[in-house]
């Protein structure tokens, strides 16, 4: 119900910080403590409302709250306790950290209730929850974060965004999200093509003279390039025969390329500092 597993998505947080090699904000701890207890309360809600159409799905039937295992009261009572928490500690973190889970929570209802169901603008709102992560990664901590992250951000997680899509189509023909399965080859065109942007602006980027201020060798980061566009690639090309699971994170965190790259990616940035 709580669904720690999707807690990762929080380390986007740091993305900002990382990014403009400003490590030391320790204000982003609790930040990160704050959205998980947000993101849980918001997962219950989210299946309080779609219970219905959860016992209708092949997976999500197991779901605590759609097998029954979870009454809807206590389901209710746990979401409004994590809520409570959730502002609490936000208003004792920052102000600004409080906006931005209004903002959070005002998107998900809105979503939940109307938007789920008007095609591509559902994929636009869901990229929109991992940017609004990375959005609070800076305004917290007062970094200033650059047209290139937000470029480069928007159009990989507009892809696994879509994804998303494109995998619930595999495993039930009637979403409920307004697509038919005959809008698998236009998913998986337009994810391909998000993905293939977002690996293009980060070679743009790499022309960018800030790069020489922040990388003493810069000519390091080029393979990532490749590395990422590879990666992109084998997600896609391995999610045209998952058939069992519609959860673009755990796709990608169960692919043995994301780890390999990960490592790369790392090392290549290590190496260029």
């Amino acid at each position: 119900m709580l669904r720690p597993k999707q807690w990762i998505k929080n380390l986007l947080i740091f993305l900002p910080a990382i990014a403009a090699h400003q490590l030391n904000t320790p204000i982003l701890i609790p930040t990160v403590i704050v959205w998980c207890l947000m993101a849980s309360s918001v997962y219950i809600i989210n299946d309080l409302f779609d219970k219905k159409n959860d016992q209708r799905h092949p997976i999500k039937k197991n779901r605590p709250i759609a097998s029954g295992k979870i009454s809807g009261q206590t389901a209710i009572t746990v979401a409004l306790f994590l809520l409570v928490l959730t502002f609490s500690l936000a208003f004792y973190t920052s102000t600004n950290l409080v906006v931005i889970c209004l903002v959070y929570l005002g998107l998900n209802i809105a979503y939940t209730t109307v938007l789920k169901k008007i095609p591509i603008i559902d994929i636009v709102i869901l990229s929109s929850f991992y940017m609004l992560r990375i959005f609070t990664g800076g305004w917290v901590a007062n970094i200033p974060i650059t047209s290139w992250l937000l470029l480069f951000s928007f159009f990989l997680f507009l892809s696994l965004s879509i994804l998303k899509r494109y995998l619930e189509l595999a495993i039930i023909e009637e979403t409920g999200r307004g697509y038919a399965p005959t809008d698998r080859l236009f998913l998986q065109n337009a994810g391909l093509l998000n993905g293939g942007c977002a690996v293009l602006i980060f070679g743009l980027y790499l022309n960018h003279p800030s790069i020489i201020s922040l990388y003493k060798h810069p000519e390091f980061l080029w393979p990532i390039v490749p590395v990422l566009m590879l990666w992109t690639l084998k997600i896609w090309h391995g999610a045209t025969s998952e058939t069992t699971n519609d959860d673009p994170i755990g796709i990608v965190l169960k692919h043995p390329i994301t780890w390999g790259s990960i490592a790369i990616i790392v090392a290549l940035f290590v190496s260029a500092l």
